[in-house]
Parts: structure tokens; C-alpha cells; sequence
């Protein structure tokens, strides 16, 4: 059966009480939550960590050169 994806604590209580129905150990199931929590985690922040590449419609081609600012 699948667990719930996410890792804040009622996920990780759902999960943990799934496994133990399921007939896992209590020790287990906590480490297996904590696991499911942790990989959702880290799903999140290389989501987060993605640069946003901006699209320019008004151009065709990209220029190579940069603007100057008089006050940099």
C-alpha cells in the first residue's frame, strides 16, 4: 500500500500507523516513515533549488552583449 508523500508530522504519524497495521514493527515503521519524509524533503528542495529561466518573447535571438547601467 502507498504512503503518503510529504514531510510534515501528520503524514509522518498516517504513515507510521499504515506500516504497523500492516504488520511491520514499531521501530521499522518510524524509520520507514522518517525515510518517505526525508526523500519528500529533499524532492522539495531540488524543486526550490531550480533557476527560472526567463523567456524574452520579444526577441528572436539572444544578444551577446549587456546593457550598461551608469550607476553600477
Amino acid at each position: 500500500m502507498p504512503l503518503i508523500q510529504g514531510n510534515n508530522k501528520e503524514s509522518i504519524h498516517t504513515n507510521i500507523k499504515k506500516l504497523i497495521g500492516e504488520g511491520y514493527k514499531r521501530k521499522q515503521a518510524v524509520a520507514i516513515a522518517y525515510s518517505e519524509a526525508e526523500k519528500a524533503k529533499s524532492k522539495e528542495d531540488q524543486e526550490l533549488s531550480k533557476p527560472y529561466i526567463y523567456k524574452n518573447s520579444c526577441t528572436s535571438a539572444p544578444s551577446k552583449e549587456t546593457q550598461q547601467f551608469p550607476y553600477l
